[in-house]
């Protein structure tokens, strides 16, 4: 058995919460996808808004990128 999980870098749950303990323990392989954060930590973002902004994808996902880079921008420039 599988569980398809998101985990990268900015999203941690599966780990933080204990999921890949129970995994373990139950004998299921978590399978991690979006391992760069659906895009985020792909090396196209600087976290500066005024430089990503034309970069950002439509709709909910910008929306979200835009409320979200600034925070990561510390580690986006620690990964370059």
């Amino acid at each position: 058995a599988a569980n398809q999980v998101q985990f990268s870098l900015l999203s941690r749950q599966p780990l933080d919460s204990g999921l890949f303990d129970l995994c373990e323990e139950l004998g299921v392989v978590p399978i991690g996808y979006s391992p760069l954060a659906l895009g985020l930590l792909s090396g196209r973002y600087t976290g500066d808004p005024e430089e990503d902004k034309d970069k950002l994808p439509p709709g909910p996902r910008g929306y979200l990128f835009k409320q979200i880079l600034p925070g990561v921008a510390p580690l986006l420039a620690e990964l370059r």
